[in-house]
């Protein structure tokens, strides 16, 4: 190697960004992992189409419009039950980013199930048993994914006591 070689003020520097097609098969790899939080899969069918909108082959305006037509004419219900998770993550993600933050969204898939139960934990509420709203669970989610904070994300810490006790019953 020559000295030129290492030169900084001669050789431009280059910035590799991730391609599209990557950023859209994290996405489609999110919806997919918070699904399989209520059990739930894609058809192959889907899978087809989401390849084929992460490849270019496909807009997600004909990939929606083929999956419309798919089902419609198998008379069946759209494949995803209500979506509120997936969206509420897809949304928090997208609103971040806006902001200026770098959001790897690998944690949404790696704790669905913690992340779907802060949801609903931080807007439970029960005036008879004096249980109210708490939205710590989802401040650690956050501090964990903004701040590479190293917080314990357990379901069963979510769980409200309150409610299995006999006495309350």
């Amino acid at each position: 190697m020559f000295e030129i070689d290492l030169n900084s003020s001669i050789n431009d520097y280059i910035e590799i960004e991730p391609s599209k097609n990557y950023v859209k098969q994290q996405e489609c790899d999110m919806a997919i992992g918070l699904q399989e939080v209520d059990n739930l899969k894609p058809s192959k069918y889907l899978e087809k189409l989401l390849q084929e909108n992460v490849t270019g082959e496909k807009t997600i305006f004909e990939v929606e419009h083929e999956l419309k037509q798919y089902y419609v004419e198998k008379n069946k219900k759209y494949p995803f039950r209500e979506g509120n998770t997936r969206t509420t993550a897809l949304f928090i993600e997208k609103y971040l980013e806006s902001l200026g933050y770098d959001v790897d969204n690998s944690m949404f898939k790696e704790k669905t199930v913690y992340y779907r139960n802060a949801l609903v934990r931080s807007n439970y509420f029960n005036n008879y048993l004096n249980i109210k709203q708490d939205n710590s669970f989802l401040i650690k989610f956050y501090e964990n994914l903004l701040l590479g904070k190293n917080n314990n994300l357990h379901s069963r810490d979510l769980i409200v006591e309150e409610l299995f006790n006999k006495e309350n019953c």
